[in-house]
């Protein structure tokens, strides 16, 4: 039972993250597109980049007051990845969720000598890659252990952006997919 709703509650963060993302892409685009100095009928689309995930990631982080929910990856190295150019989740030995936010009760002194709130990451729940298709989930405050099996073939959902290619110029499309994830047994 437990297990159903940590799962629940995993989707119902992504599916969050997912919306709020949405009404965040299209801030951006505006933003993007009045850069650009031709207009939209003539600029040039590069190649789509795809990027492809576990469902229980979200590439978007969720945003409330001063608090942030986030998903980031490491790599075999324990360093973590920019999602933005990561290719191949095979690439990807660990997934955290973490909660950043101010603790205001805390101050440090910054290189200016001014006192500021302190920035806390609270780490939530960790996903290790446990084979080729197989993921243990860990919460740290409950010390509880999932294990999922993936299905690269289902992609449940997908994402897309557009903005500027740094490197070019040109239009950038990004489209991520996300696969199932479904729990299994140890």
């Amino acid at each position: 039972m437990r297990r159903t709703a940590l799962f629940t509650l995993v989707i119902v963060v992504s599916i969050v993250a997912h919306l709020f993302a949405r009404q965040t892409v299209k801030k951006k685009a505006t933003t993007n597109t009045s850069v650009k100095s031709r207009s939209d009928s003539t600029a040039v689309l590069d190649t789509p980049v795809f990027f492809v995930f576990p469902e229980f990631y979200s590439f978007w982080p969720v945003d409330k007051n001063d608090t942030t929910l986030k998903y980031q990856c490491y790599d075999m190295q324990n360093d973590l990845l920019n999602a933005d150019t990561l290719h191949n989740v095979d690439e990807v030995k660990f997934i955290e969720l973490v909660k950043v936010y101010t603790d205001y009760t805390y101050t440090y002194v910054d290189n200016d000598g001014k006192p500021q709130p302190m920035p806390v990451l609270s780490k939530i729940s960790r996903y290790d890659r446990s084979g080729i298709d197989k993921w243990v989930k860990q919460e740290f405050a409950t010390k509880e252990y999932s294990y999922f099996k993936e299905d690269r073939s289902d992609i449940v959902r997908a994402d897309t952006t557009s903005g500027l290619n740094p490197l070019t110029g040109n239009k950038q499309l990004t489209i991520r997919k996300y696969y199932k994830v479904e729990p299994t047994n140890p």
